[in-house]
């Protein structure tokens, strides 16, 4: 099962450089590290029923994300216009198949997928079988609230603070990129947290949701996303996920 990513990640090539290695895990970046998201306190909660979706069925299935993104919009955008962040509702499209290269990154063949994309600052899903099969999990509001993590971190500065980091290694920059990545993770789980309980939802199913993620060397290990999806949830508040001041070992 692959995780929503950020889809620019993965393009950059790593610096060759003799220069003395910077501040490491990250540079001392306050966009990154005392963010103004950190300090607005608990994500309101919010009351939104998820839509009835079938197996198999890409229009049910297409309607029950739309709604997620559209209870995401009314969630954040109170959150942060509260705050005065000027905000902007995400971008959503569903594709069929997408092209072998999009967004600067070579896609895969798996047939179920979501990508966000900073340059559009959109989110698109290629719906297949894989994840229209099994429609009772959380799969899909994750991967919805994950999403739109990455949007927030646009909105709030965080995206293109990142994307200003120096790097010396291959190791340092893997490790910027899991930071921000389990930051989305994280901040899905604020989302999830703030909606919860869902009509006919057990807690079973989060527990579920925890055993679905994959290890990655860019996304992190599977251990390390749960820990920062139950962070997020545990608490409803962003500013739990500070992802950019925690440990190595807490972002591998």
């Amino acid at each position: 099962m692959r995780l929503l990513v950020i889809a620019s990640l993965s393009c950059v090539s790593v610096l060759a450089l003799s220069t003395p290695a910077a501040a490491y895990p990250i540079e001392n970046e306050p966009q990154l590290t005392e963010n103004a998201l950190y300090g607005y306190g608990k994500l309101p909660a919010s009351k939104c029923a998820e839509k009835s979706i079938k197996a198999n069925d890409s229009v049910s299935a297409k309607a029950y994300i739309l709604a997620i993104f559209r209870c995401l919009d009314a969630t954040w955008g109170k959150h942060l216009t509260a705050n005065e962040v000027p905000f902007e509702k995400a971008k959503v499209t569903f594709v069929k198949r997408l092209p072998k290269r999009w967004c600067g990154m070579r896609i895969s063949a798996d047939d179920s997928q979501s990508w966000y994309c900073p340059a559009t600052d959109g989110i698109t899903y290629q719906l297949g079988r894989s994840w229209l099969g099994e429609p009772d999990n959380l799969w899909l509001s994750y991967t919805a609230a994950r999403a739109y993590g990455h949007h927030v971190q646009r909105l709030v500065g965080i995206q293109k603070a990142k994307e200003g980091l120096r790097y010396y290694s291959y190791e340092e920059w893997t490790e910027q990129l899991r930071r921000q990545a389990l930051q989305g993770d994280c901040l899905s789980g604020v989302f999830l947290g703030s909606v919860w309980p869902l009509k006919g939802r057990s807690a079973k199913k989060v527990s579920e949701l925890y055993g679905q993620f994959s290890d990655s060397v860019i996304y992190g290990k599977k251990k390390s996303i749960a820990y920062w999806v139950k962070r997020g949830f545990a608490t409803g508040d962003p500013g739990s996920c500070n992802t950019w001041t925690a440990s190595s070992k807490q972002v591998a």
